[in-house]
């Protein structure tokens, strides 16, 4: 049965979700970090998504985020860039696993 909630959850593997997340809540506020130049094919297909949904929905990540309890991260690399972004300031969620 759908709640009409947001996730409160993220179940990451490589940090692709975690990163889509983030970035789309960054671009809500300033489209122009959409702008960059893809460092890679799944970098690109997450930019595109992007600014596609942002232009639908202007306030999906800000929604999202509100819900969002925690990210559990399968990869060491996944992991390591979401304590980096907990020592930039930057992770939008209060829980790691």
């Amino acid at each position: 049965m759908l709640t009409g909630k947001e996730p409160n959850l993220i179940v990451d593997d490589g940090g692709d979700a975690s990163l889509l997340v983030h970035l789309g809540y960054k671009a809500e506020k300033d489209a122009s970090v959409l702008d960059k130049k893809a460092g890679s094919r799944e970098e690109e297909i997450i930019l595109s998504t992007l600014k596609s949904l942002l232009k639908s929905d202007p306030k999906k990540w800000h929604r999202t985020v509100s819900e969002l309890k925690g990210i559990s991260e399968e990869t060491t690399t996944g992991v390591h860039r979401l304590y980096q972004m907990m020592e930039n300031g930057e992770l939008l969620v209060l829980q790691l696993t």
